[in-house]
This record gives structure tokens, C-alpha cells and sequence, in this order.
């Protein structure tokens, strides 16, 4: 339980700092899909701790690229986070972050997140560690889903691995009430 208590700390106080650049709708796709990348430092994503997250040409599930946060025992903290942000410029009733995952020996907790916030406070927050994902798995979709409030004006997603192990992720999609958020209205 203090694991997840220290998550979900990080997701909810520290991540806006991290994450200060925010990208447009219509251009997310590519990025989500990490084919954007052209070395092993992740363009366009923040991560925490440094070290433990990169872009990977050698594992994938489609294209050339994927997401790769790996941690052992001597990695800083008891995780690691990979985090995008987006203004709320559209309206939906319901967010879905979906995608594949490739585990490796994960000990904790591997999955994605999404959080909202209005004036710089958390309206709503979501992560998939009660879905208990971690061992060893081939890949997988995955998806978390989270009710839209209505007075969210940023939007926060990302990766994250718990404990040690390793976790690939791609073909990651943003979804506003089932549509590609860069159709939402």
C-alpha cells in the first residue's frame, strides 16, 4: 500500500512541474506511437528518474520504435514515470489511454495513467495498479479509462513501472468518448 501511496503522490503533485511543454491534438498520434524518435532520448515525453526511461529500435510492437522504462535495484526511487500533457480544449464525457505493453520481470506494478486538473489542482486521477499488471508478459493492449469533469483544463497521461523490471509500451492511442482525441470536438 505505501508503494501505491507514493505514486500516486508523484502523479499528482510533482508531474506538472515535469511536465511543462504540452503538444497540440492534431499532432499527438505520431508521438504516441514513438516513431517520432530518432535516438534513445525520448523526444517530446518527460521522464523520472533520469536513466530509467528511453525510446527502443530494438523491441516493438509495430514500426521501429517503442517506450522502454527499465529500473533494478539500484534504480532512484520505488518507480518511474514517462508523462505528456495536453490543454483541455475539447469536450467528451469519457478519456481512454490505450496501447500495448511488453513485461519483463516486473516485481510491482506496470500500466498507464491519466489525470485532469483545474486550476492547478487534481479534479480527477486514474492509474492501472489496481489491475495488479507485472511478471512476465508478450504484448498485450491495455487501456484505463476516466470519466471527463467538466472544469478540467489540463490533461496529464503517461507509462509508469513500480519495483524493478522492465516495461515496453507502443502504439499508445488518446480516445475522447471512443474517437482519436485530435477528432474531438
Amino acid at each position: 500500500m505505501k508503494l501505491g501511496i507514493l505514486t500516486a503522490f508523484f502523479l499528482l503533485y510533482f508531474v506538472p512541474a515535469l511536465a511543462q511543454t504540452t503538444v497540440s491534438r492534431a499532432n499527438l498520434q505520431q508521438s504516441l506511437g514513438f516513431e517520432d524518435q530518432s535516438s534513445s532520448a525520448l523526444a517530446g515525453w518527460h521522464s523520472y528518474p533520469p536513466g530509467t526511461v528511453s525510446a527502443d529500435n530494438s523491441v516493438s510492437h509495430t514500426g521501429h520504435w517503442s517506450l522502454r522504462l527499465q529500473r533494478d535495484a539500484q534504480s532512484a526511487g520505488a518507480f518511474s514515470v514517462v508523462t505528456r500533457s495536453l490543454p483541455v480544449d475539447f469536450q467528451g464525457s469519457t478519456l481512454e489511454l490505450r496501447g500495448y505493453m511488453k513485461l519483463q520481470d516486473v516485481s510491482e506494478s506496470a500500466g498507464f495513467w491519466l489525470r485532469q486538473d483545474a486550476d492547478g489542482q487534481v479534479v480527477a486521477f486514474k492509474n492501472m495498479q489496481p489491475q495488479k499488471v507485472k511478471s512476465t508478459h508478450e504484448w498485450a493492449q491495455y487501456s484505463i479509462t476516466l470519466p471527463m469533469n467538466p472544469h478540467a483544463q489540463q490533461l496529464y497521461f503517461g507509462v509508469l513501472i513500480s519495483g524493478t523490471g522492465t516495461l515496453w509500451a507502443d502504439d499508445l492511442e488518446l480516445l475522447v468518448d471512443g474517437e482519436p482525441i485530435a477528432d474531438a470536438s
